[in-house]
């Protein structure tokens, strides 16, 4: 799953590596900024991002600290679904019905 990025609003575009620190986030794959400076205390909400199943709104907070680096990040998930996913994921070879290995030639 990916972030919404808070700078040009992109849904799915700022990957992220979540560990004992929090969410640390890569740069957005459009804008290629870090989301993870800002004033003081900021709290920056982004723009809804269509939900995959019902398109109910999805939006991600971040939070800022003291020294305003990022210090948390949160997903609301949709209201009507409950889900929180923006983007697709796209299915394994395993998972396709189609056959994983090509016909054998005759």
């Amino acid at each position: 799953m990916a972030l919404i990025c808070p700078l040009c609003q992109a849904p799915e575009s700022i990957a992220y590596v979540e560990n004992e620190d929090g969410k640390t986030p890569y740069a957005c794959l459009i804008c290629e900024r870090y989301p993870t400076r800002a004033t003081p205390y900021a709290v920056v909400t982004t723009d809804p991002a269509p939900c995959i199943s019902c398109g109910g709104p999805i939006v991600d907070t971040y939070r800022y600290g003291a020294t305003g680096y990022l210090t948390d990040i949160h997903r609301t998930a949709c209201p009507r679904c409950g889900r929180d996913r923006t983007v697709k994921e796209k299915a394994n070879a395993s998972d396709n019905a189609e056959r994983a290995l090509p016909y054998p030639r005759l």
